[in-house]
């Protein structure tokens, strides 16, 4: 997911360095998971 927001420039640059890194190639879980927070002020 870093890579694809990295691609689309939508990341500090801090986190562009973590993007640069491959994904790790253990086992990968049965289950696909993501999550979404929107954030209000109020």
């Amino acid at each position: 997911m870093l890579q694809t927001a990295a691609a689309l420039k939508r990341l500090p640059p801090l986190m562009r360095l973590f993007a640069l890194f491959p994904d790790p190639k253990g086992t990968k879980q049965k289950q696909i998971w993501g999550g979404i927070v929107q954030l209000e002020k109020k």
